[in-house]
């Protein structure tokens, strides 16, 4: 973990989709702090789509704080799993972009990110770096912490004083 606290994470080209069809809805570049949830190829892709709206609350605080934080999704299934993605993504009727890395360039980018799929999820500053790692859709103790240094690195120009 601590080789992975302050790590910079780059973001490569990879397709935004909005309930299967491609879109253009969040530029990376505008929004000061994100919420990583990345799914590597070994998750089960189909599955954690279908829970997808375990993100609500989380995806509804980046609308109150004006757009100034947002999750952003994104998905890096098998060759063999991407029709299946294409058919889940429609079916599930989710309203927030996902990236879809079809080509596994994220985690070839990113190294350092952990085996532990607890430790996929992850808070960046606006010099995406990682701030905070852990899952907190369904830990409200932990969604808490999440809410107070995202107010602090907002209260900060995206970063922690």
């Amino acid at each position: 973990m601590n080789d992975f606290s302050m790590t910079e994470i780059k973001f490569p080209e990879m397709r935004q989709m909005v309930m299967g069809e491609d879109s253009v809805s969040i530029d990376l570049d505008t929004v000061p702090v994100l919420l990583v949830v990345y799914r590597d190829p070994d998750s089960c892709v189909p599955c954690q789509l279908d829970h997808m709206y375990d993100y609500r609350n989380i995806i509804d605080f980046g609308k109150e704080v004006g757009g100034e934080f947002s999750p952003v999704f994104i998905f890096s299934p098998k060759k063999k799993n991407v029709d299946t993605v294409y058919i889940t993504l429609c079916r599930t009727r989710f309203r927030h972009p996902i990236f879809l890395d079809e080509k596994g360039l994220f985690y070839a980018e990113n190294k350092n990110i952990p085996q532990e799929p607890l430790l996929h999820v992850f808070l960046l500053d606006k010099n995406r770096k990682v701030v905070l790692s852990g899952d907190p859709s369904h830990k409200p103790q932990l969604w808490d912490l999440y809410k107070r240094i995202i107010v602090t690195m907002l209260d900060n120009g995206g970063t922690m004083p």
